[in-house]
Formats: C-alpha cells, structure tokens, sequence
C-alpha cells in the first residue's frame, strides 16, 4: 500500500505536533509542581487541595487580627496596676505577648544588654521596623533616652523604653499601653505635632512627658523620644 507524499507529509505533521503536545505538558506539569512545592515549603498556609490553588492568607489576618486584639485587652484590664517586675517596660511588654503566644524575648543579640533593645532587634528580625506610616492596634512603639539610664545627665542611653499601641485617632494621635517606674499607663503621641502637649482644637493631650532627668532639658515629649514602631504579625 503506497502514500502519496501529500499524505505522508500529513501524518509526519501530526505525530510532530503530538510529540510537541505531549512535551509542552510536561513542561507545564513540571512548572506546576515545582511551583506548588516551593509555596508549600514557602508557605504552609497555602491550601493547595484543589486545582485552583487557594489561598488561606484570610485566615491568617484573622489569626493576627485575634492576637492584636488579645494582646489589647488584656492590657487596658491592667491600666494602673503596679508590680516590681514591670519596672522594665520591656519586661511587660514581654509578658502581653507571651500571653497571645509570641516570646519578643527569643532572639538575644549579643552585645545587647537591655530589654527594650533585645524586643527591638526582635522586631526587626522576625517582622518589620516603620516609622513614616500609621501602626495598627498590638504593634509595638519604641522610645529613646526616656531616662537617665547611666546616670550621666547625657541623652546617650538609647532605646530605654517599649509600649504597645492601643489605638490610633481621627488625629492621628496613637494612644500608648506601657509602663513606668512599675505602673502600667495610657500614654498618647502624635508626631504630626512633635512639640506640643494639647491639641489647640480640642485641648486634649496628645503628646505625654517623659521626666527624662537630662541637663539641660529635663523633660521629653513621647513624640520627640520616638524612634520606631513595630510589628511582628
């Protein structure tokens, strides 16, 4: 039985775009599963369980969300209160976070002999560090020369201070959950006016003083102490 060239050449065109079909399947499993593999290792709360590869990253921001919230609550129910342990603001900082599962204590960087520092380096290792946009609720606020930690009457102690941020206003003012001298307080900042204590509208306070015991000006306002928030959610 004879072909015709005609024919013949046909059938050679199909088989080549069969082959070529067959490879180009391939290829786009390989990629598909190369892909998959190094999401999951990536990111294990992708939910690759059907085809169409979904994402459970809202699940994630709920989770936070929760702990945001949690950490909160728990510290407004302790506003006031005193105890000697807390005399170190990073110390009660350490413990609201503890409580929601995250111990800011874990990464001890060497050379780093003070508590607010080590939650710093925390922060910037295992989240992120921010100064130029708005926190959310639970995220932490770091402060500079807040006292005269080596006795010298010279704003050189460095980060000496870390709170929690409670809320933010239609100001802009951020409402502050540490502690001083032991007693947890309600602090308030706004940077957008550093230099003032009130508001000029309103009257309320929305930048607190910090008895910083520096010559030759001995108080700092919390938005003139700032040095950045942050956020490990």
């Amino acid at each position: 039985m004879q072909y015709s060239p005609i024919k013949i050449f046909s059938i050679f065109v199909f088989v080549s775009l069969c082959i070529s079909c067959q490879t180009s399947s391939y290829q786009s499993y390989q990629m598909r599963f190369q892909t998959v593999f190094h999401s999951r290792m990536m990111n294990p709360l992708l939910d690759f369980s059907s085809s169409s590869f979904r994402w459970r990253a809202k699940e994630r921001v709920i989770y936070s969300d929760r702990q945001r919230k949690k950490i909160v609550e728990q510290a407004r129910k302790i506003i006031g209160q005193k105890d000697r342990k807390w005399k170190d603001s990073a110390f009660f900082v350490h413990s609201l976070y503890k409580y929601s599962g995250i111990d800011v204590f874990s990464r001890h960087s060497a050379g780093k002999n003070y508590a607010a520092e080590i939650i710093h380096d925390f922060a910037e290792a295992e989240g992120i560090l921010f100064e130029n946009r708005l926190p959310s609720e639970g995220d932490l606020v770091f402060f500079q020369n807040t006292h005269d930690r080596n006795k010298n009457t010279k704003p050189d102690d460095g980060i000496t201070l870390v709170g929690i941020v409670e809320s933010i206003d239609s100001y802009q003012t951020v409402s502050i959950i540490t502690t001083v001298s032991g007693t947890v307080l309600r602090y308030k900042m706004n940077r957008k006016q550093q230099n003032v204590t009130r508001n000029l509208q309103t009257q309320k306070i929305i930048n607190h003083s910090f008895v910083s015991g520096y010559q030759p000006t001995a108080n700092l306002l919390t938005a003139q102490a700032f040095v950045s928030y942050g956020s490990v959610f």
